[in-house]
């Protein structure tokens, strides 16, 4: 089944560049949490801001905490993603490799959290899955080119399909994952969710909706999970280019 999608799916391997513009980040700490009454925090309820590190070239990483894991997303605009190229799996040191300071106590307190509650025996995780969507005709001319679009650094992982329409689900192993959706014609609905082992459930981390024209880029990286996944949703009908990329 995987080699039938991967027919369809552009890998482009180059040198995956981890740099985080040493010595150019400013942190703030856990006295910054979102005002309740935020319309957009960046991230769903049930989801707890540890700490925020302001990169150099704009943007934000920010850890989040849900219990039994936690979370490092980007928000805002950035030139350069830390998350795409990161293989950290301690949240701790990979907030001090950005911040080149000491984790704050609200994540310390959440990573010995999230390490205590272990996976319960028995439980299985969902597998690795990939749900193509159609290729769809018609609409408005596409926003990048098919080069410019499906260019992919060297990753676990990378899929690209350009003029989709319909839904479509890409699901890997945790880690980071990095979708990044332009509608051309209608709305779609983009979500990047992890399995929760204790509920059995997916819970979502992140959801944007797109309109025609826009372009959307949900970054995450996962600590202490099991398996992540980008889902478009309420695409029927309409038109998109998606490509999804990370590490396990």
């Amino acid at each position: 089944m995987r080699k039938k999608f991967m027919q369809s799916m552009l890998l482009v391997p180059a040198l995956a560049i981890a740099s985080f513009a040493v010595g150019c980040v400013h942190t703030t700490t856990p006295e910054e949490k979102d005002s309740p009454t935020s319309a957009d925090p960046g991230y769903e309820p049930g989801m707890e801001l540890l700490a925020k590190v302001d990169l150099s070239g704009g943007g934000q990483v920010r850890f989040l905490g849900a219990g039994s894991a936690i979370f490092a997303i980007v928000e805002g605009s950035s030139d350069a993603d830390p998350l795409a190229n990161s293989k950290h799996t301690d949240p701790l040191a990979f907030y001090e490799a950005l911040a080149h300071a000491p984790a704050p106590a609200a994540l310390v307190r959440a990573a010995e959290l999230a390490a205590a509650l272990q996976r319960p025996e028995g439980t299985v995780a969902p597998e690795p899955l990939i749900v193509e969507p159609i290729l769809g005709t018609g609409g408005a001319a596409d926003l990048l080119s098919a080069d410019a679009f499906c260019t992919l650094l060297d990753f676990d992982y990378g899929y690209c399909l350009k003029s989709r329409t319909g839904n479509g689900e890409f699901r890997e192993p945790g880690g980071s994952m990095v979708a990044h959706v332009e509608g051309v014609r209608g709305r779609v609905r983009l979500t990047t969710e992890y399995w929760d082992y204790w509920a059995l459930t997916w819970r979502v981390v992140r959801d944007r909706t797109l309109e025609e024209g826009d372009r959307v880029t949900l970054s995450v990286h996962s600590f202490f999970t099991t398996m992540l996944r980008s889902r478009i949703r309420e695409a029927n009908g309409d038109l998109y280019h998606v490509k999804v990329y990370g590490f396990r």
